[in-house]
């Protein structure tokens, strides 16, 4: 996916995905960046994600996908704090389904890490993958 101007699309009738590596020690990640851009009238079909590793901030730790750095209209903060299940989870139930965000146009996608205490975590490992298709009815 493109991380600058518009989204990439392959004009296929074939699914597309944005898929990140996120660690604790990625630069921004309190704040928010910038993962990929969707195409409009995009249908989001499922968001994913696999936790290898827990966050282990000093009280809990969350990610969340939107279409700003500190949105939640696409994720919602999903756990991935010490305790949490390690190994693949679907959000099944996710804001940005369907064309909740992508409606009116491209949208950008940001993924950020909320954590309880801001940089004290020593561990984390999580692989988000949002697939879609484009709008290529023709």
């Amino acid at each position: 996916m493109s991380l600058t101007g518009t989204a990439r699309n392959d004009n296929s009738q074939n699914t597309h995905f944005i898929r990140r590596r996120v660690q604790f020690t990625d630069v921004g990640i309190n704040a928010g960046y910038k993962i990929g851009r969707l195409p409009s009238r995009a249908l989001v079909m499922q968001i994913s994600t696999h936790l290898s590793t827990v966050f282990n901030s000093t009280t809990s730790d969350t990610i969340q996908l939107g279409s700003t750095a500190a949105g939640v209209d696409i994720l919602a903060a999903t756990n991935v704090h010490t305790g949490a299940t390690l190994g693949f989870a679907n959000a099944t139930a996710a804001a940005g389904l369907g064309m909740a965000v992508t409606s009116a146009g491209e949208v950008d996608v940001f993924v950020r890490l909320n954590p309880g205490a801001a940089n004290t975590a020593t561990t984390g490992d999580v692989t988000v993958c949002l697939e879609f298709c484009p709008d290529n009815d023709g």
